[in-house]
């Protein structure tokens, strides 16, 4: 029986260059990355030259131009430069951001503690002929609080961690029920790993869905 193949590939087992997929491949991605990067040559070739002919300038020296504007509230005046204006803006946005995540902060402790009170009283009194609504309730109660906190400006976040916080920690006849409905809730967020196992804010979940301590 004769060989097949050519020469080349009967005296080193290899195909010749031009039938090799790898080198293929590789002719095939520089050619690519070649017509890719002269498309982009040629874009902003020809946008500097239709700037050019419009007399655009493309540096960066009108940043030292008299600005022509003032800014409100601030020693800021028409004469100064844009960078100027840039650094006054940037200083004002952090300013006021700052003083916002202060406000927002306090807002929402004040109204997590003021809800978180009043959650703990009303759990605490809860009837018996009511009871099995207590999950319902508990998550009536923080949506009430992010709404309060949100509608005064402040962290709903903050307020409804507070209040779950004074729930959780208040002794009630329906502390099973609550406990059980949000794991079940908390499930909805919860994302298995490729072991079995998963990862939640609340800790880690086993394969038999048991909620398991971050400290365990």
């Amino acid at each position: 029986m004769s060989s097949v193949g050519t020469p080349v590939e009967r005296r080193t087992g290899r195909p010749p260059l031009w039938r090799d997929v790898r080198v293929i491949r590789a002719v095939l991605q520089v050619l690519f990355l070649l017509a890719v990067a002269g498309a982009i040559w040629y874009l902003v070739d020809t946008l500097l030259g239709n700037l050019r002919r419009q007399g655009l300038r493309t540096d960066w020296d009108w940043l030292r131009q008299p600005a022509g504007f003032a800014i409100a509230d601030t020693e800021f005046r028409s004469t100064q430069s844009f960078v100027a204006a840039y650094l006054v803006g940037a200083r004002n946005t952090i300013y006021i951001s700052a003083i916002g995540i202060v406000l927002a902060s306090l807002l929402g402790l004040v109204v997590g503690v003021v809800l978180g009170a009043a959650a703990m009283w009303l759990f605490a009194r809860l009837p018996h002929s009511i009871g099995a609504f207590a999950p319902v309730a508990s998550v009536a109660m923080a949506a009430l609080t992010f709404g309060t906190a949100d509608q005064i400006g402040g962290s709903g976040f903050l307020a409804v961690y507070l209040v779950g916080l004074a729930v959780g920690s208040t002794p009630s006849r329906y502390r099973r029920q609550l406990v059980a409905f949000h794991e079940g809730l908390a499930v909805l967020g919860y994302e298995r790993d490729g072991n079995g196992s998963g990862r939640f804010l609340l800790g880690r979940w086993d394969e038999d869905w048991s909620l398991v301590e971050p400290h365990a």
